[in-house]
């Protein structure tokens, strides 16, 4: 699973210090469990609040490092436009069309 590495990353990169590397890995557990029991909605609540960011005002990843973008440290900022990519996704159709989606929710 991805969500193995980014306490070892985040750590070995120097953002995170040894707490915050410990509480990455209680929660990447945390994700892994759900997922397993197939609680969809807690991992990706756990993920959203840990490093996603859609639904949070900041994740904890955010609040730790003072960086927007777990994809690209080096450019703490998301590109002119991004918010458009972000309303597309959350379409109805869009997410019709994606091979994940299941239910009338997504």
């Amino acid at each position: 699973m991805q969500i193995d590495y980014y306490a070892d990353y985040f750590y070995q990169s120097g953002l995170i210090n040894t707490i915050e590397y410990n509480y990455f890995k209680r929660e990447q557990n945390k994700i892994k469990q759900a997922v397993k029991q197939e609680d969809y909605t807690k991992a990706f609540e756990t993920y959203d609040q840990l490093i996603g960011g859609r639904f949070v005002d900041r994740t904890y990843f955010q609040t730790v490092t003072g960086y927007n973008s777990v994809n690209n440290i080096l450019d703490i900022t998301y590109p002119r436009g991004f918010d458009h990519y972000l309303d597309y996704l959350s379409r109805k159709r869009c997410q019709r069309s994606s091979s994940c989606w299941k239910g009338d929710d997504f």
